[in-house]
């Protein structure tokens, strides 16, 4: 009869623990989801305000700036490009690393644009952000050249024009230099002399285009482009270039419309067919940016004539 208590007694105290471990489990897993809500909630905001951020970085067709933002807490900035869609997506996540610990959290949703270009390399991380933004002329404004960084860059021997753009914008942590020799230890550096650098620079003709090569890829380049493609990963730099294309040649339309509303006001312009074809070579994947400068610089030039400008 004892041992029948005892076996009962035992039983029922077992039962009582399993129910207990049960509870604390389902405590600890709603905990920790409630936790990974709130962090993914709190990425999520980082994400939006860094967006916010980018709204007032916008120049005339004649300005430019640089910006260097200090950041509360050590934050890794996630750079995405989707070139699919009507003008493409530009996407940031965020995951910020506040207290102990060395762990990364997991970034939150991401935030989207579709009229934002932002050059750099798909992660950029740290306390400080450093930008600069440079509008794009093709032959009028498409849009807003935004670079993002956070490295030490040497521009070993550039053209005259960069150099004065560096001066002008006060980039923190570009540095220039007559010699590979004199950069600054751990730099990026980048060459217009060809040496061998991280970065090599080939500019062509009149010095508005050419080829950048990085990571054993070469990307072409017309002119602020020059600057993305130097700054950012090669794979975003086209996803980047290709919205800007596609801008561009939306862009394109609208001024022949321009130019027809402009002729039956008696103010012709004749561009029209100019830039019907312009249009057509923005949207042709087989043309080069070198090249579409190309047709920019022959647009330029007739504009530049005309008595009644289009742009």
């Amino acid at each position: 009869m004892e041992n029948q208590r005892g076996f009962e007694f035992s039983f029922t105290w077992l039962f009582v623990v399993l129910i207990g471990l049960a509870i604390l489990f389902i405590a600890l897993y709603v905990s920790s989801n409630l936790l990974e809500t709130s962090n993914v909630e709190y990425q999520t905001r980082t994400a939006a305000e860094l967006g916010a951020l980018l709204h007032p970085l916008e120049t005339s067709l004649a300005s430019q700036a640089s910006y260097t933002v200090a950041l509360p807490e050590e934050t890794r900035i996630y750079n995405r490009c989707y070139p699919d869609g009507a003008f493409g997506t530009q996407e940031i996540r965020t995951s910020v690393r506040s207290g102990l610990g060395n762990e990364w959290p997991r970034a939150g949703e991401p935030h989207s644009f579709s009229n934002k270009y932002l050059f750099s390399s798909e992660i950029i991380q740290g306390d400080k952000l450093h930008f600069f933004v440079l509008p794009l002329a093709m032959p009028y404004k498409v849009g807003d050249i935004i670079v993002m960084y956070d490295k030490s860059y040497c521009f070993v021997a550039p053209p005259r024009a960069m150099e004065e753009d560096i001066e002008s914008l006060g980039m923190e942590l570009v540095n220039v230099s007559a010699v590979k020799a004199s950069c600054p230890r751990g730099s990026v550096t980048v060459c217009f002399d060809g040496s061998r650098c991280d970065i090599n620079v080939q500019i062509k003709g009149d010095g508005s285009s050419g080829v950048v090569s990085k990571n054993r890829t070469s990307v072409s380049y017309y002119g602020s482009l020059v600057y993305g493609a130097i700054f950012s990963e090669p794979e975003l730099y086209d996803c980047q270039s290709t919205r800007l294309r596609k801008r561009a040649a939306h862009l394109a339309a609208l001024y022949e419309g321009k130019s027809s509303l402009l002729e039956s006001r008696g103010c012709s312009s004749g561009m029209e067919s100019d830039l019907r074809l312009y249009g057509a070579a923005l949207l042709d994947s087989r043309k080069t940016v070198s090249d579409i400068g190309t047709y920019s610089d022959s647009l330029r030039r007739t504009n530049d004539l005309l008595s009644c400008s289009l742009f």
